[in-house]
């Protein structure tokens, strides 16, 4: 009989079920969200019900464990969102508890090189990200970003625009998990659900809810975008190695022009 973790999907609720694991000292075959988790005959279900105090300990004893590094390691490996990754990271915190020396960095260890790569890919989606996010204005005072990333980077990202746009308002939309973060002027906001207006759920395909200034810079962008190009020298396929077509759906840009 296989043993199953549900957890309600927060990473307070996650660390909740890492520390019934180091606490029981029993390790569930997985830890997922319950929408996420393929059950069987031969599977038993173990509900976690989210424990803030003990969420918060678990939390102070890993700041004391780990580095500035390794604590990125564990909040990039949970925002991967890929198969697995709680119970990977599960695993990894366990050996990081028990171990009397600092593991983060023995690539010997199979679990502690499975978290290295999996932060290794989410960072470099986010630092793409960072170069490839779109804003349209779509109010007086409000710009408008829509990504489809391969993993939960909208809060990784949020520092890094806060800085850049540090005097607008402006909300980046993870439209395939319809969450996003939102900054106000002051204060970044982090929002699991999102629920847009009517006029602007398809936003990409709907351009006339764009200001007319909007519009008329997005137009001169393709232009320029146009104008750059050296037919001679392109290479639709090393393009789309370096940027995969899946993610010029949300750009500005006049993809037509480089054949994806």
């Amino acid at each position: 009989m296989m043993l199953y973790y549900i957890y309600d999907g927060t990473f307070d609720g996650f660390l909740t079920a890492v520390g019934e694991v180091i606490e029981k000292g029993e390790l569930p075959e997985e830890i997922s969200t319950e929408d996420k988790l393929e059950t069987n005959l031969f599977t038993e279900t173990r509900y976690i019900e989210t424990d803030f105090e003990k969420a918060k300990r678990l939390m102070g004893r890993i700041f004391k464990k780990l580095s500035r590094e390794g604590l990125k390691s564990v909040l990039y490996c949970y925002l991967s969102g890929d198969p697995g990754s709680e119970i990977i990271l599960c695993k990894y915190l366990q050996k990081v508890m028990d171990a009397k020396e600092n593991i983060e960095t023995d690539l010997a260890d199979p679990i502690v090189l499975k978290v290295i790569k999996i932060r290794e890919k989410v960072a470099k989606e986010v630092h793409l990200f960072k170069g490839i996010v779109r804003f349209r204005r779509i109010g007086p005072d409000l710009f408008y970003a829509p990504i489809e990333p391969d993993h939960q980077i909208t809060p990784l990202l949020a520092e890094h625009f806060q800085k850049r746009f540090a005097d607008q308002r402006w909300f980046i939309h993870d439209r395939g998990r319809n969450s996003g973060v939102f900054y106000d002027g002051n204060q970044v906001r982090f929002l699991k659900e999102v629920e847009l207006k009517p006029e602007l759920e398809d936003l990409t395909a709907n351009l006339s809810c764009l200001s007319e200034e909007e519009l008329a810079w997005e137009s001169l962008w393709k232009v320029y975008f146009k104008s750059i190009e050296i037919k001679e020298r392109s290479n639709p396929r090393l393009q789309k190695q370096y940027l995969p077509s899946r993610y010029w759906k949300h750009l500005i840009e006049d993809c037509g022009a480089l054949g994806i």
